[in-house]
């Protein structure tokens, strides 16, 4: 598992079926999708949320009395954000007729 800070210094660039991107460390890494619609929801997920951080502002530096472990991050209001960063559910069809193995089963 590959765990990336795109919060600082991270950038990307959509080459189907890659997906490139720079982090902090200032290494370059692509990731192969095999699904040309996978490889376009990542970067869109990604660029929704930089989208999101870069219009929080930053958090002034003043001292205070808690350590760091207690000093809580900035987070976006719903006023930064112009929608959810998940995808909408795809519509499934939800039956309220019972399965009848299932009834079967139980019956």
């Amino acid at each position: 598992n590959l765990v990336e800070d795109l919060l600082s210094d991270f950038e990307y660039e959509l080459q189907p079926p890659y997906l490139l991107y720079r982090n902090a460390a200032q290494e370059v890494n692509g990731i192969w999708f095999y699904n040309q619609q996978d490889c376009d929801a990542v970067a869109n997920l990604f660029g929704r949320i930089l989208n999101a951080y870069a219009r929080v502002p930053p958090k002034a530096k003043v001292p205070s009395t808690k350590s760091e472990f207690e000093e809580l991050e900035a987070v976006p209001t719903s006023a930064a954000i112009d929608g959810p960063l998940e995808p909408p559910p795809a519509s499934t069809l939800i039956s309220d007729t019972p399965d009848e193995s299932l009834a079967n089963y139980f019956g």
